[in-house]
């Protein structure tokens, strides 16, 4: 396998491009509100992103919610049979429970 710098993972890319231009000047922007103790800081600087890059780009969206169609599937609860759904479940379970206490 090719594992020559340019197919690493970890290969940053282009950096001159408008996404990563628009993505560090609000990461600079969220930072000072931040700084600054604004509250909404994270709804302000992703609104404000999005909305740069559409003007940026001229790439307006032709709408903003599009519903194509509901897919419904059968509940199956044969996959707790599996041990790994219960290590899954146990997973959860603790991420709900520390969140919940505040550890």
């Amino acid at each position: 396998p090719d594992t020559s710098p340019s197919n690493d993972i970890v290969a940053l890319g282009k950096l001159d491009n408008l996404n990563v231009k628009v993505a560090g000047i609000f990461l600079v922007v969220m930072a000072s509100m931040l700084h600054h103790s604004l509250k909404g800081t994270v709804l302000i600087g992703m609104i404000g992103a999005t909305v740069t890059y559409w003007a940026a780009s001229g790439e307006w969206p032709e709408s903003i919610v599009a519903l194509h169609s509901l897919n419904f599937h059968a509940v199956e609860f044969g996959i707790l049979m599996k041990l790994d759904a219960w290590v899954q479940v146990a997973a959860l379970m603790l991420m709900l429970i520390f969140s919940i206490s505040g550890a």
